[in-house]
Parts: C-alpha cells; structure tokens; sequence
C-alpha cells in the first residue's frame, strides 16, 4: 500500500476500533462494579446486575458531559449508548461465567 491507501484504510478503521475501545473499556468497569455489589450479601443476582448496569452508565454519561469542557471533544448519546452496551456485556458475561462456576462447584460436592 502507498501513503494514501494507508492514511486511508487508518481513516477507515479508527471509528470501530475506538468505539470497541471504550465499549471493552465499559465492560471492565462493569465487571469490577459488578465484583463490587457482590459484597452486598443481601442482594439478589438480578439487582446486583441492574446495580452495576445503572453505575456504570451514569458514569458513562458523566464523562461524556464533561467532554461538554473539553476543547476539541463532543458529548454524544450514541457513546453513553455504546459504552453502556459494552458495561452490560461484561456485566452479563461474569455473572453467567459465575453461575456456570457455582454450579459445578455444586455438582462437585454432591457428588463426594
């Protein structure tokens, strides 16, 4: 490729690469927000969930109000929408991964 296919191809990819950036970013948080709420010994898997899908999208929204501030940066509801997406993804992919894990922990002393 010449300078300008490259400059061009970068061009192309960099939307869908920063956007997959910020929704894998999102899920981290997720999870460690969901890791969090599991303290909460009271709480039920589903308000867990809710809980660290509602934190985790406030932060979204907060951040990007304060790229309101921010020279050169635009507050848009599509990235709260992908980074909350990205929260809820990592969210839902730990709580099944715990559940596979719990269970089988279970199967595991029943059959002892």
């Amino acid at each position: 490729m010449d300078k300008g296919e490259q400059e061009a191809f970068a061009e192309t990819i960099n939307y869908p690469v920063r956007k997959a950036a910020h929704a894998t970013e999102y899920a981290v948080l997720g999870i460690l927000v969901l890791v969090r709420c599991k303290y909460q010994k009271k709480w039920n898997r589903k308000r867990m969930i809710l809980t660290a899908w509602g934190i985790s999208t406030m932060y979204a929204a907060t951040d990007e109000i304060h790229q309101l501030f921010v020279p050169g940066r635009a507050c848009m509801v599509t990235d709260v929408m992908i980074d909350s997406a990205g929260a809820l993804t990592g969210i839902l992919f730990a709580s099944a991964l715990a559940a596979i894990i719990i269970g089988r922990n279970r199967e595991q002393k029943h059959q002892k």
